[in-house]
């Protein structure tokens, strides 16, 4: 029964997405979500209690989805030997980029929507803080520039991240996920344009 329940709820999150990336979020309606995931109207309240807590629970289980990746990437690049940051670097940037659709529909709807903009500020700040204790631990294991200030590196590498997977396309010859992620490790690992962010 439970894996009945938990496919229909997928169901739901994925068909609220599809619409709306297309729509917005005010212009989407409960019934439309509901006869796209092919369920009944009622259903979809068995769930989630308005349109509101379904957007909560795509962007709850989109971050936690996110860091599951990341620290996934970087076990596996510390078990073979090769660069963290830089698997944890890729990971963002793979993530940002599958998921651009669903980022861009955030970016807009989660500031111009008062109602969830206490959820964007929060999914942030928590994302933020991962980026902060990444670099920390990067830092003090000398595998990063000693002159990165970790707050404001966090902050610059979240832009870095998330307006360039925004701003670009994955399969542009000019700004390719690999070219971009190689620049961003470049330039916090060895820099060449004086320090970053040192206070």
């Amino acid at each position: 029964m439970q894996v009945k329940k938990d496919f229909v709820r997928e169901r739901l999150i994925n068909s609220a997405c599809s619409i709306f990336t297309i729509k917005g979020f005010t212009e989407t309606t409960v019934s439309e979500i509901a006869a796209k995931a092919e369920v009944g109207k009622g259903t979809f309240y068995t769930y989630f209690r308005s349109k509101e807590q379904l957007v909560e629970a795509i962007v709850d289980e989109g971050m936690d989805e996110l860091l599951h990746k990341i620290q996934d990437a970087m076990a596996e690049a510390e078990k073979s030997g090769t660069s963290t940051f830089r698997a944890f670097i890729k990971a963002n940037l793979v993530f940002f980029s599958k998921n651009k659709a669903v980022v861009k529909f955030l970016n807009r709807e989660m500031v111009s929507c008062s109602s969830l903009f206490k959820k964007n500020r929060e999914v942030r700040e928590r994302y933020l803080l991962f980026i902060r204790n990444t670099l920390e631990k990067e830092i003090y294991a000398g595998k990063l520039r000693k002159d990165l200030e970790p707050g404001a590196a966090s902050s610059l590498l979240f832009g870095m991240i998330y307006s360039s997977v925004l701003h670009s396309t994955s399969v542009s010859k000019e700004l390719s996920l690999e070219h971009l992620g190689e620049s961003i490790v470049t330039l916090f690992k060895e820099g060449g344009i004086g320090p970053i962010m040192a206070t």
